[in-house]
């Protein structure tokens, strides 16, 4: 059965909220450590002056998932101008050497609203554990009902699961403050906590490299297989008839495990598999990626 990996764009794979006062200061920093073509390549303007910024492995990453044989597909809650200027840019410039593949992209139209209702659904038939006011429904609308269990979606915030549908999330920590690490680090700092959303790509090629193994070396599908690469041996039991953790409803949602977020080893992996692509890859900022651990300035209790 054909594998789907469907990843978010803000917050997953870039930001969008780099000031564009900041700009030239990034630009500068970028530069002078790594070259002007990294800034060129991980850089661009969408709408006419709208900075997004690629977060660090973003684009080895689609080029990974590419070459296990996975299709790429990309479902954001933005406007679907703005995506449909930004995704051939980000697939030419990860895919720079060759054709990039096929994809698939899906905008805010194509997200259940539930802030205005959606026809057919009651709030708590799409709320599942995690609350939200989008919902990126994926049986029905990126794939059919029957490839649901061979399809993960790669995302910064769980908010967006409907119900049914959780164990599909791949979801490190909230990417949003990506853009934070960059301003602070052009000026001379270390980003402190904002160190990690901006290496998200890292973790998540991490914990994909594990579900592959575990899918293949046990059986399982892509969504179970995911489940044990993110929670281990603690990993929830989502039975067939909703997929919930036996004996937990929705206000029980807060006491379910979040996956290893923090991990450095899963970052560390990550980014030993992107390597393969790309070798000069590497963390920015004060990073030891041979210790253990992240650094003690590394606030690692970040959300």
């Amino acid at each position: 059965m054909k594998k789907t990996v469907v990843f978010d764009l803000d917050g997953t794979l870039e930001t969008p909220y780099l000031e564009k006062r900041d700009v030239e200061g990034v630009r500068n920093a970028v530069s002078e450590r790594f070259g002007a073509d990294v800034f060129d390549r991980m850089y661009v303007e969408i709408l006419g002056d709208m900075p997004h910024f690629f977060l660090n492995g973003a684009l080895e990453l689609l080029r990974w998932v590419n070459a296990h044989g996975m299709d790429i597909v990309f479902f954001s809650n933005a406007i679907r101008p703005r995506n449909e200027e930004l995704c051939p840019i980000l697939m030419a410039r990860a895919f720079k050497d060759g054709d990039p593949p096929s994809f698939r992209l899906f905008s805010r139209p194509d997200c259940l609203d539930q802030n205005h209702g959606v026809p057919g659904f009651e709030r708590d038939d799409l709320d599942g554990l995690w609350g939200g006011g989008y919902k990126k429904r994926l049986a029905g609308v990126i794939v059919p009902e029957g490839e649901i269990d061979e399809t993960l979606m790669v995302e910064d915030d769980y908010s967006y699961a409907s119900k049914g549908e959780e164990r599909n999330f791949i979801y490190g920590m909230y990417g949003g403050s990506a853009n934070e690490f960059l301003t602070d680090w052009s000026r001379g700092g270390k980003g402190g906590e904002k160190v990690l959303p901006f290496h998200l790509p890292f973790w998540f090629c991490g914990i994909l490299s594990r579900t592959l193994k575990i899918a293949d070396s046990e059986g399982l599908t892509l969504a179970d297989a995911a489940l044990r690469a993110m929670y281990g041996d603690d990993w929830p039991r989502f039975p067939a008839s909703g997929r919930y953790p036996e004996g937990m409803g929705w206000d029980a949602r807060d006491r379910i495990p979040h996956p290893p977020q923090r991990d450095f080893a899963v970052f560390k992996k990550g980014l030993r598999e992107l390597r393969a692509i790309n070798p000069a890859l590497c963390f920015w900022g004060d990073i030891d990626e041979t210790a253990d651990d992240w650094p003690k300035w590394v606030h690692t209790h970040y959300w």
